[in-house]
């Protein structure tokens, strides 16, 4: 399906601004570098984003929908127990790190900016896609016995949050492995939560 006009445009921008925060980090790029990657005029920019921190979000929107398309996925092409599939997303999330460090480093940072609290809906929408996609996934196996009634909240926290700590103590230098190197013991420990 071929874009429009403007839906080109605004990919553009994105494409720009994505190669250019991962390149740079969060700090590092100007709206006159986004305009001059893109070829797109600041106010062509601006008829498409409101702001500057909009275009953040979006990007950040892209990559989280990346990393955790890459660690669901993992989880629904698994096919053994369901506990042992969380731990392969988990793997997922790990090696997904290491293959792209940059693009990491750019989430955490996102993450911490208090600025774009006020713009997260489309994070949210995508919190709900996700959630949406693991119960999906969950379901039956929790209706089997499979698989431990966690809520999807916790769920995350324990499919996620370990993983993006080791994450950051690597890409900060303060961990002396990279993530692979702890993706078989996370994902068993994280698997044994999952056990019924």
């Amino acid at each position: 399906m071929k874009l429009s006009k403007s839906e080109t445009t605004r990919k553009k921008v994105l494409d720009a601004a994505y190669e250019l925060y991962v390149e740079r980090g969060l700090f590092g790029v100007s709206m006159k570098d986004i305009c001059k990657t893109s070829g797109v005029s600041n106010g062509s920019v601006f008829h498409h984003f409101k702001s500057k921190d909009q275009i953040i979000v979006a990007v950040y929107v892209l990559e989280r929908d990346a990393y955790w398309d890459a660690a669901v996925t993992a989880l629904e092409d698994f096919g053994g127990s369901p506990p042992e599939a969380i731990g392969e997303a988990v793997k997922a999330t790990l090696y997904y790190q290491e293959k792209f460090p940059k693009r990491h480093s750019f989430m955490i940072e996102c993450g911490a900016y208090s600025r774009l609290e006020g713009l997260l809906e489309p994070v949210r929408a995508l919190n709900t896609k996700f959630t949406e996609r693991f119960i999906k996934w969950a379901l039956p196996h929790i209706q089997e016995g499979t698989l431990k009634v966690i809520s999807p909240e916790l769920s995350a926290a324990f499919l996620f949050a370990p993983s993006q700590w080791i994450g950051r103590a690597w890409i900060s230098y303060q961990a002396e492995h990279k993530p692979s190197y702890y993706a078989n013991d996370l994902a068993k420990i994280t698997a044994n939560i999952f056990q019924p």
